[in-house]
């Protein structure tokens, strides 16, 4: 469609591959998207999408060993917060902490106790 070659800066015929990742269409889900540009075309849509036409401004995810997780964040530069303790309705004492990915879209990283 033009209006969406025209958000991404395309103006010509596009190979789009896609993944997405949830349980149902009718429930928010992860889209991950290579909209097949040439390199010289490429543009972050995060330096042009505002938020609500930018799609997740937040997610959660969990991780198996959540210090390694951060340790690995903090050596790419992530901004990452403390782990702190917290409980969760449904799954119990957990340790969580923050980490912006560098695409803008902040994460909280759970560990379950007893997981890390």
């Amino acid at each position: 469609d033009p209006s969406f070659g025209e958000m991404i800066g395309s103006t010509g015929s596009l190979n789009i591959h896609a993944t997405n990742i949830g349980r149902r269409t009718e429930e928010p889900y992860f889209g991950l998207i290579d909209y097949g540009l040439p390199p010289d075309q490429s543009v972050s849509l995060n330096d042009h999408a505002v938020t609500a036409r930018r799609g997740i401004v937040g997610a959660l995810a969990f991780a198996d060993e959540l210090s390694v997780s951060l340790a690995a964040a903090r050596r790419r530069d992530y901004p990452a917060g403390e782990i702190v303790a917290l409980e969760i309705a449904g799954w119990g004492d957990a340790q969580v902490a923050s980490v912006r990915a560098p695409h803008g879209v902040n994460h909280l990283l759970v560990g379950l106790c007893g997981s890390d």
